[in-house]
């Protein structure tokens, strides 16, 4: 293992170019600046990302554009020049480095045979009946990569509802976000690689976004205007820009790509098919608090609906249940994103109610947007969604909830 020696930080590695690169945040050498804020990055790869997320649909700063092409250009040159289409063995190479950069060391009030098996039955109790991202049978089931089971156990420790618990959750959930953050710059230098919805890619997607909803859990009763709170809501902002922009990459919102890389696996399809739309309603409860703390932050000016370009989820009973046919009528069931084409109104009910099976407060939400008028405002928008957000928190302590 590769200690790092700074002081106050005890972070380690298993390869010494993960500690090198994280050594490089104590140096705070960022000389790569930007030119339309006051950010500044220690690498070109991490300027370009932020000039991607923050201000590619800013109007009125023509010189993004030259900036944007020099960084878009340097940072895929390697990428050109490289394979097509990786092979397994390249990929399989890349998933280990992920898995060996995000592991973290937990506790045995996690680690323990008894206390996993309570944690799950937390996680799947009251995150899972919001946010129906994992299969539960093939979870509890089947062997499950260790950064998947992780992030379910650090989120069922949460969800026990205890000050205890959700404390050393939440110093678990912060560890296994940093390194979850660091790692986006790897998937950066290996687009090429995580560019499909493929099977072997899903429990790393799904542990991501469990990371992502507990930080919504964690900053439900909204953030105060000091700075240091702003900073932690800017912290989730990008945290959720980041991996709208590596499913996006990876094809998660495009049915078509996720049923040609998953021909014979219903249940695969369809836990792509919810990561698509639970990370929209991720998206939706972030722009309820940016509308009011950092309004220049909004995360639906890129991601709109109508790029669910996914079928609706199987109905609750259905995927919750062990010996169901998941295929039985999955491919009948509408496109949610044809919602908003227009020319589709004759199956806007039966996609609502197929949303709303598998997710009430989903549904709901997806309706608000599809009854929006061209002349609505987002602050209207998000006043009349405001039941539906706080749908999930009714049955949660309001007290001790913070990012």
């Amino acid at each position: 293992m590769f200690q790092c020696q700074h002081p106050e930080c005890s972070r380690s590695y298993k390869r010494r170019e993960h500690l090198l690169r994280h050594q490089k945040a104590h140096a705070n050498l960022r000389s790569f600046a930007c030119q339309i804020c006051p950010a500044a990055f220690n690498r070109s790869d991490l300027l370009n990302r932020h000039i991607a997320l923050s201000h590619s649909l800013s109007p009125g700063h023509p010189e993004l554009s030259s900036q944007r092409g020099v960084l878009i250009s340097e940072s895929k040159k390697d990428i050109g020049n490289g394979e097509a289409e990786p092979d397994r063995n390249r990929r399989e190479s890349a998933l280990q480095q992920l898995r060996d950069s995000m592991m973290v060391t937990l506790g045995p009030e996690i680690t323990e045979a008894s206390n996993k098996r309570s944690l799950e039955e937390y996680y799947f109790g009251k995150l899972h009946l919001h946010w129906p991202i994992l299969h539960q049978n093939t979870f509890q089931s089947e062997a499950q990569p260790e950064q998947l089971v992780q992030a379910v156990l650090v989120a069922g420790l949460w969800m026990t509802g205890t000050a205890e618990a959700k404390e050393t959750a939440e110093l678990h959930h912060d560890k296994i976000v940093e390194i979850q953050c660091e790692s986006s710059s790897m998937l950066d230098q290996q687009s090429d690689i995580f560019n499909a919805p493929r099977p072997e890619f899903l429990a790393f997607f799904q542990a991501l976004m469990i990371s992502t909803i507990l930080l919504i859990y964690r900053a439900k009763n909204g953030i105060p205007s000091a700075v240091v709170d702003n900073k932690r809501l800017l912290r989730l902002t990008v945290y959720i820009k980041r991996l709208f922009r590596l499913f996006n990459h990876a094809g998660v919102f495009d049915q078509k790509r996720i049923d040609a890389e998953n021909p014979l696996s219903p249940l695969v399809r369809e836990q792509y098919q919810r990561l698509a739309v639970m990370l929209f309603k991720a998206s939706v409860h972030l722009n309820a608090v940016l509308i009011t703390h950092l309004p220049k932050f909004r995360l639906l000016d890129y991601f709109d609906p109508a790029m669910l370009n996914v079928r609706a989820p199987s109905p609750q009973e259905i995927w919750n249940a062990s010996n169901k046919d998941y295929s039985q009528d999955g491919d009948n069931r509408a496109i949610i994103g044809s919602l908003f084409t227009g020319d589709a109104n004759h199956l806007v009910y039966q996609t609502l109610t197929s949303t709303s099976a598998c997710d009430f407060s989903t549904g709901m939400i997806i309706g608000c947007f599809n009854n929006r008028q061209p002349d609505e405002p987002l602050s209207e928008l998000m006043r009349r969604l405001a039941p539906f957000l706080a749908w999930h928190f009714d049955d949660l302590d309001s007290d001790e909830c913070r990012i």
